[in-house]
């Protein structure tokens, strides 16, 4: 039993080595390619993306001002005003999402010296965290956007319901 055991220890060792070799060599591709992310990650957090806040500030205002006014009073301007701030809402959203077709001229200077694999990488990263930075961005703003319509929308319709003419 201990001589069985032992050919199959060395049968192990000699079927798994060449296995290690050829894994080994691959360790330096990984550690560059989590280091372009990593640049890539940090570097997607400089761009300003107010742009997009602001659209969807603009479009969930427009929306929570005109969706109740078009329940309440369902014309065809408060539909359309209310169906156009929706739109603004989803168009911005849609276009955060989109990626990003050049990096910056300082970016591309940076890249200019780095291996082919770490520029692919650093551009993949890099579109993928900016445009999540940008669609977050557009969702907060339409999400307070909308509160602040709605929140307007209240206060008119208190106001009115209260005042003494």
């Amino acid at each position: 039993m201990l001589r069985s055991l032992t050919l199959a220890l060395v049968a192990c060792t000699v079927l798994c080595a060449p296995v290690r070799a050829q894994t080994t060599p691959a360790a330096p591709a990984d550690s560059l390619l989590k280091a372009a992310r990593a640049d890539a990650d940090r570097a997607a957090r400089d761009p300003f993306v107010g742009g997009y806040l602001g659209s969807g500030f603009f479009g969930g205002t427009t929306l929570g001002l005109m969706a109740p006014a078009a329940a309440i009073v369902p014309t065809r301007e408060t539909t359309a005003l209310a169906a156009m701030g929706g739109v603004l809402v989803f168009a911005t959203i849609e276009q955060a999402g989109q990626p990003v077709k050049t990096l910056p001229d300082t970016i591309q200077r940076r890249l200019a010296n780095e291996p082919a694999e770490y520029q692919e990488a650093y551009r993949t990263a890099y579109s993928q965290r900016l445009a999540r930075r940008r669609v977050r961005a557009a969702k907060t703003g339409a999400a307070v956007g909308t509160l602040a319509g709605v929140g307007f929308f209240g206060f008119i319709v208190y106001s009115f319901a209260t005042a003494d003419f």
